[in-house]
C-alpha cells in the first residue's frame, strides 16, 4: 500500500532516494575524517612519549653528573614521576584506541543499517507489484495509506536527524581532544624550554632549586593528564549511552515497519476476499440459469 500512495506521487521515490545517498555519502566523509583525525592525534601521542623518553634520558644523565646525596633523590623522585607520567600516556593510547575501535564499529553498523534499508525498499517494491495486480482500494484503505506514509517520512526524518546529531556530538568530543593535546604539548614544550634555559643561566648553587622546580612542574603536569583521561572515559561513555540508544530507536522502527506491512497485507487479502465472495454472489444472483429461465419466460 505504501508503493500504491508511491505511485500516484512519482516524485517521491526519487526524492526519498536522491536524499538517503546524498546524507548516506556525507556520513561516510565524515566518519573518514574522523579516522584521519584519530590517526594524527595518535601521531602526537607517540611524538610526547618520545619527548618523555627523552626527559628521562637526560635525567639519567644528570644523575651521572651529580654527586650530591640530595640531588640523587631528587633525580630519583623524578624518575619515578616520569614513570607515572608515562603510564598515564599509554592509557590515553590505549583509550584513544578503543575510541578508533568503537568508530570501526559504527562504521560496520552503517553498512548494515544501509543494507536493511535497501532489503526493505525491494520487499514494498514486491508489495507494490503485488497491489497492481489487484483492483483499485477504497477510500477508506487510501486514507489508512496516506496517514501511515506521512508517519513513516517523519520516523525517517527523526531517524537520520538522531544519527546527524550524534556523528556531529563526536566530531565536537575529537576537536576538543585535539585541542585540549595541543594545549597539554605546547604547555609542555614551554615548560622544558624555560627549565633548559635556568638550568643553563645557573651555577652549581641552584641546581637544587632548579630540580624543585621540575618537580612541582611535572606534578602539575601529571595532575592534567589525570584529568585529561578521566574526560576521555566519560566522552567515552557518553559515546557508547548514545550509540545504544539510535540502536533502540532503530530496531523499534523497523519492527513497527514490519507490522504495518502486515497490516496491509492482510488489508489487502481482506479486500480480495471481499471482491471474490460480491463476484460469487454475483454468479449465483446472476448466473446462466437465471439467463436460461427468463428465455424461457420471453
Amino acid at each position: 500500500m505504501v508503493l500504491m500512495f508511491r505511485e500516484s506521487n512519482p516524485t517521491f521515490k526519487f526524492v526519498v532516494s536522491e536524499r538517503y545517498y546524498q546524507e548516506e555519502s556525507e556520513r561516510k566523509a565524515q566518519i573518514e575524517q574522523m579516522g584521519g583525525q584519530i590517526e594524527n592525534y595518535q601521531k602526537k601521542l607517540e611524538e610526547l612519549h618520545d619527548k618523555y623518553t627523552g626527559q628521562v634520558r637526560e635525567c639519567s644523565d644528570l644523575t651521572c653528573r651529580l654527586d650530591s646525596t640530595e640531588a640523587l633523590k631528587n633525580l630519583n623522585q623524578t624518575s619515578k614521576m616520569l614513570a607515572s607520567t608515562n603510564e598515564e600516556l599509554k592509557k590515553s593510547q590505549y583509550a584513544m584506541k578503543e575510541k578508533y575501535f568503537i568508530i570501526s564499529e559504527q562504521k560496520k553498523s552503517a553498512f548494515v543499517l544501509q543494507s536493511n534499508l535497501e532489503k526493505a525498499t525491494k520487499e514494498n517494491a514486491s508489495l507494490h507489484q503485488k497491489i497492481g495486480r489487484e483492483n483499485k482500494l477504497s477510500a477508506d484503505n487510501r486514507k489508512v495509506v496516506d496517514n501511515y506514509q506521512a508517519e513513516l517520512s517523519e520516523q525517517i526524518s527523526n531517524m537520520f536527524s538522531m544519527v546527524a546529531s550524534c556523528l556531529s556530538q563526536q566530531n565536537a568530543q575529537i576537536y576538543g581532544v585535539n585541542k585540549l593535546s595541543q594545549s597539554r604539548l605546547e604547555a609542555h614544550n614551554k615548560a622544558i624550554l624555560e627549565m633548559k634555559k635556568k638550568f643553563l643561566a645557573s651555577g652549581d648553587e641552584t641546581t637544587s632549586s632548579l630540580f624543585d622546580e621540575l618537580h612541582n612542574a611535572l606534578t602539575s603536569h601529571q595532575g592534567e593528564m589525570v584529568l585529561f583521561a578521566r574526560e576521555l572515559r566519560q566522552k567515552f561513555h557518553t559515546t557508547m549511552e548514545q550509540t545504544h540508544e539510535m540502536s533502540e530507536y532503530i530496531s523499534s522502527f523497523f519492527q513497527k515497519l514490519m507490522e504495518e506491512s502486515k497490516n496491509a497485507e492482510n488489508r489487502v487479502a481482506e479486500a480480495n476476499d471481499n471482491q471474490l465472495n460480491s463476484i460469487i454472489d454475483f454468479q449465483k444472483t446472476h448466473g446462466p440459469d437465471s439467463f436460461r429461465g427468463g428465455h424461457r419466460h420471453d
